[in-house]
């Protein structure tokens, strides 16, 4: 899948290595990459059937500007320097195919929501394999624990048929059938203030 493919302009040909930020839901995956002004991205996800039972193998490359906004150049011109990046990863699990995919971009910054082909417990990493990367850090911004999502979850569930007709929640006597309304028993306040 590639979105905004157009030339403005001189590439490297040499693709640079990305850092991918991750977070996971029970359904879900989602990687970001912090990229200015990201264009050319490209997303392939490699099936499940050739890599091996329950995993998948995620590409994605893309055409971002180096250096910060309105960096000048030695000669006072505005930078537009752009590279080409790509990341690839040997997941733990199996996503959906790329076309599945959803994208949410900005100006700095784009991410991937993959789904996941089995929902359920969260992966307890990233990648295959145990080993670190310095190329993949967790997306604390878009963390969620297992705990919290499902609470999350229950916290929107309201039922409303499961609720009683109205008429009996204005009636106290079917809620409170042993509380008596009546005031025989309280003192009248004139004989507790007579002097």
């Amino acid at each position: 899948m590639t979105i905004d493919a157009r030339d403005d302009g001189a590439v490297a040909t040499e693709r640079r290595r990305a850092k991918a930020f991750w977070a996971q839901r029970r359904a879900s995956l989602s990687l970001r990459f912090d990229a200015r002004d990201a264009r050319e991205i490209e997303i392939e996800v490699e099936d499940a059937d050739s890599v091996g039972a329950g995993r998948s193998i995620v590409r994605v490359s893309y055409v971002a500007r180096l250096g910060d906004e309105g960096e000048p150049e030695e000669d006072g011109s505005a930078s537009d320097a752009s590279a080409a990046f790509e990341c690839e990863l040997e997941l733990y699990g199996a996503v959906a195919p790329a076309r599945k995919a959803e994208i949410k971009r900005t100006a700095r910054a784009f991410t991937v929501v993959f789904r996941k082909t089995t929902p359920g417990a969260h992966w307890p990493r990233l990648s295959l394999t145990k080993e670190k990367s310095r190329f993949v850090a967790t997306d604390f911004d878009a963390w969620m624990d297992e705990d919290d999502e499902a609470a999350a979850d229950a916290a929107f569930k309201f039922d409303l048929s499961s609720l009683e007709k109205i008429s009996n929640y204005e009636d106290k006597s079917y809620y409170f059938p042993d509380v008596d309304d009546s005031d025989d028993d309280m003192p009248d306040m004139t004989d507790v203030y007579d002097a």
